[in-house]
């Protein structure tokens, strides 16, 4: 698939443009909404000093020729194209699940379009279109696979009331249970990699980082619901192997640790003098960090209305002028 003229257009103007207008064509442009729609949701848009619809299609006065009426329509134009393609991608991604049976679970969650955005979210460039598929598909086997283990009680075999584990050997366990090294590693775009650095460990130690995030984040939100079926996390483990430890306590712990791993998987993916994973790749595993903040930053996002809305918003309302 190939750009369309109007981001040509943009593009090559942008290359002639002062810093300012390049500022508005990266923010105005669809291919940045994998940027723009985590930071809109978190309440922390990047254009925070912008003004129009959504902050994309309009810019506060600060340049004598940033009054060109032409960005605000090719933005709209090529935004709604986007979605244009997500909504084809997001029925050939229902096809495939009809086809392969996997709606005749009825004890799992319907997750696809949540699966999706978060896809075209991140790989959000419409060329990469195999990328977003393969990407949404893994993530949709992952979610009924861990479905089906809580179906079954598989993670209830020696995490009972018989056997507690020390909070090192949860989180060694838990950050790869998480499932998101089938969904990221394989949709690792741009710049081959080379056998140095899929050996070296770089790349093992950017996904445990963001797994870590995920999985963390992902016990705060679900502790007391899984506590009630018998199971035990991150959060009551703390509060048994510290002694007197408060929920409240153990939740703030929790936060502190996602923070500081945040904080390491952030300075290894801007890391370039040591580093022989390139950018691109690396960017990867802190947007899927971002989109799992996205997801649990009050409860389980995959319930939750606003999230819904969201969702919605971003994949099926249009633009207009």
């Amino acid at each position: 698939m190939t750009h369309s003229h109007s981001y040509l257009f943009l593009m090559s103007f942008n290359l002639a443009s002062p810093w300012l207008e390049r500022i508005f064509i990266k923010y105005a442009s669809p291919w940045s909404v994998g940027c723009t729609v985590i930071e809109m949701l978190t309440g922390k848009p990047p254009w925070s000093e912008y003004s129009g619809v959504s902050g994309l299609v309009s810019i506060a006065p600060s340049s004598a020729n940033i009054s060109n009426t032409e960005f605000p329509k090719l933005a709209l134009e090529d935004f709604n194209a986007c979605q244009s393609i997500y909504q084809e991608e997001l029925k050939l991604l229902e096809s495939w699940t009809v086809d392969n049976k996997l709606k005749t679970l009825e004890f799992a969650r319907e997750k696809n379009v949540y699966c999706y955005f978060c896809a075209a979210a991140m790989i959000f460039q419409p060329e990469l279109h195999e990328a977003r598929i393969s990407w949404a598909k893994y993530s949709i086997l992952s979610a009924k696979w861990m479905e089906v283990l809580a179906r079954y009680d598989v993670n209830r075999s020696g995490m009972g009331k018989s056997y507690r584990p020390k909070l090192d050997e949860y989180i060694e366990n838990g950050y790869v249970s998480f499932a998101l090294g089938p969904i990221v590693v394989p949709t690792l775009v741009g710049p081959k990699l080379s056998e140095k650095a899929i050996q070296n460990g770089e790349l093992r130690n950017l996904f445990k980082l963001m797994s870590i995030c995920g999985r963390l984040l992902n016990d705060i939100q679900s502790y007391k619901r899984e506590s009630k079926q018998g199971k035990l996390n991150y959060v009551p483990l703390h509060m048994i192997h510290s002694g007197s430890t408060s929920e409240e306590d153990a939740i703030g712990e929790t936060k502190r640790i996602i923070k500081n791993q945040r904080r390491e998987l952030q300075r290894l993916v801007l890391e370039e003098k040591d580093s022989v994973v390139p950018r691109a790749c690396k960017e990867l595993f802190w947007k899927m960090s971002r989109i799992v903040h996205l997801f649990y930053m009050t409860e389980d996002g995959f319930t939750l209305e606003n999230m819904f809305g969201a969702v919605k918003a971003v994949l099926y309302m249009n633009l207009f002028p």
